[in-house]
């Protein structure tokens, strides 16, 4: 159990004693928070808004497992998930898995505690858009410029001006720096020409040859679009 979830367990058994087991749900920007199991919940940008008690209070009872997916308004991006989310978590989805038996204790020491929200973050589209690809669209990966700075979409999608770098990193390992455009590959990551036939033969050979990276770099990113 991660300690976001932790914090979310122990303020759920401490809520239960005065009014039940509450998850709030909250939104910046314009997007909307939609649950995938089935179960009913969710909030959307009106009803957060309204303030509607399925978005500022969503109690809680019996097992709590929830799958919420952050969908962004039109001329908006989601960016990333604040609050407790559960380690299975990917870009774009917030899980939850707390058993029955949880939910029904409480801890009296913690009875002041407040269950933390779960927010989804969406700004607006800005700039150009371009893609990150590795033979497929590669979500969830951090990328700054001199302007901007996110997460790919689930297309793939960066926002940048025209004329800007662009940082591209997972985690604490950047992946490169390339002068934004309409695409972008592990070739443009790694500063390799794109190589065909024999050529690829050749660079396999040498150890040195950016084309070694290139193969790197995609198996890092497809590696990364599977798990999301």
């Amino acid at each position: 159990m991660n300690r976001r979830i932790a914090v979310f367990t122990i303020s759920c058994l401490a809520a239960l004693a005065l009014q039940g087991c509450r998850h709030p749900l909250a939104i910046v920007g314009e997007g909307d928070i939609v649950e995938l199991n089935g179960s009913g919940r969710g909030c959307s940008l009106e009803q957060y808004r309204a303030q509607a008690a399925s978005c500022i209070e969503n109690e809680v009872s019996g097992n709590y497992f929830v799958n919420y997916q952050a969908r962004p308004r039109p001329g908006w991006r989601f960016v990333r998930w604040e609050g407790p989310c559960g380690q299975d978590s990917d870009f774009g989805h917030c899980r939850l898995q707390v058993p029955a038996d949880i939910v029904a204790q409480w801890d009296a020491s913690e009875e002041d505690a407040q269950a933390p929200a779960s927010t989804a973050v969406f700004q607006p589209v800005s700039g150009e858009t371009g893609y990150l690809l590795a033979g497929t669209p590669v979500a969830g990966v951090a990328y700054t410029t001199p302007t901007q700075a996110g997460v790919t979409g689930l297309d793939g999608s960066f926002q940048y001006t025209p004329g800007e770098r662009v940082r591209f990193a997972i985690g604490a390992t950047e992946l490169g720096e390339v002068a934004g455009g309409p695409t972008v590959t592990p070739f443009d990551l790694a500063g390799s020409p794109v190589l065909r036939g024999i050529r690829i033969a050749w660079a396999l050979r040498d150890e040195d040859d950016p084309f070694q990276r290139v193969i790197n770099l995609t198996v890092l990113l497809q590696s990364l679009d599977r798990d999301g």
